[in-house]
């Protein structure tokens, strides 16, 4: 019973085994390995692992790894926010730009409406699992950080208007120094022309006039990763920082400037098992950073650079556009972060290996 004889088992032997591979395409490599790591934070929050001392690092990221690996190996479906269209339209215009120079990039793009991310931006020629600059490299912000570090904390705390005066000249504390671009000197001036032509001095005036206490208070509620207690220094308002921030990171804290409120930019959706269960999803926490006001302030700064600062050339079909450039010292990197009425980006380019650009 259930036996073929050896004439049957002989004639199947012969017939030829054709096998039908498909060629596996890695589709949106700079997107897919964004929602990986993603994945394995979304594990470690899920199932409340936390890292209490450095001796904990290795047990907690052992039991991340596990649960990652029997969370793919089961089948499980991970449901995203990838808009694909504009993946492919963001990774042509970027590689079109870095192509003509031999260096690398980085962006993030969030949808105003959801807060997730659509579009992210690892790298030229970018690899699955290779160096991912929008969450892996991470750059002095320069100017682009004066927007979370002194613009925003100081018309918070004071409620002065965009037009009150500020010194663009010579200043220091104790014996921090810094110059403006290029070391111009200037008197006094409206916020809105020390913000839009981006004077270092006047931020650091406004950093100090309300302490420096208070200007990280409103820095440590966003998701800075690498802002650690040394970077509590003057310089962090110029976005001096000993490690710096990423793509992702800075783009997460624009989106403050769509309406004042801030929750943590995502790219996946849920997680689903084999059965349609939902396995994992992130919890939505939404706050308030900034008051009515002090947005409504903010999106007229970041609109007049566009108009006649340091962003004059960017071009949005959208009925509002602001934004903030970042020149790091020996032009080491370029930054552009901001918002229109769809979408909350920042943008990074620079060599892998720090030299100038100039």
């Amino acid at each position: 019973k259930n036996v073929i004889s050896f004439e049957e088992g002989e004639t199947l032997k012969a017939q030829p085994i054709e096998l039908n591979i498909k060629e596996k395409i890695q589709k949106y490599p700079s997107y897919t390995t964004y929602v990986l790591n993603e994945l394995k934070q979304l594990i470690a929050a899920q199932e409340q692992l936390t890292i209490k001392n450095s001796t904990d690092i290795k047990k907690v990221n052992t039991q991340v790894e596990a649960r990652y690996k029997q969370l793919l190996q089961s089948g499980a479906t991970i449901y995203t926010a990838l808009d694909p269209d504009k993946q492919t339209r963001d990774e042509k215009e970027i590689n079109k730009i870095l192509s003509r120079y031999d260096i690398q990039g980085s962006a993030t793009v969030i949808d105003n409406d959801t807060r997730e991310i659509v579009s992210v931006y690892a790298g030229k020629d970018y690899k699955k699992f290779e160096l991912h600059r929008a969450f892996q490299a991470y750059r002095q912000p320069g100017s682009a950080f004066k927007p979370i570090a002194a613009y925003g904390p100081f018309l918070n705390e004071t409620g002065y208007t965009t037009n009150y005066i500020v010194s663009g000249g010579k200043y220091c504390i104790s014996n921090y120094c810094p110059s403006n671009y290029g070391g111009g000197i200037y008197g006094n001036v409206p916020l809105t022309t020390a913000f839009k032509h981006s004077y270092n001095t006047s931020a650091l005036r406004l950093v100090h006039s309300i302490g420096l206490k208070k200007s990280f208070d409103y820095i440590e509620q966003f998701h800075f990763e690498k802002i650690r207690n040394d970077d509590f220094t003057y310089a962090a308002s110029l976005g001096g920082l000993k490690y710096g921030v990423t793509t992702s990171e800075l783009a997460d804290a624009y989106t403050s400037f769509i309406d004042g409120s801030y929750q943590k930019a995502i790219s996946i959706r849920q997680v689903v098992d084999t059965n349609g269960n939902i396995v994992y999803s992130w919890p939505k926490e939404n706050k308030m950073i900034w008051n009515s006001i002090t947005t409504s302030k903010m999106r007229t700064l970041l609109q007049e650079v566009v108009a006649s600062g340091t962003g004059v050339g960017l071009h949005s079909n959208s009925s509002y556009i602001g934004a903030k450039t970042g020149t790091t010292n020996n032009f080491h990197d370029f930054w552009l972060a901001g918002l229109n009425d769809r979408y909350t980006t920042a943008v990074w380019i620079g060599y892998d290996i720090p030299a100038s650009m100039e």
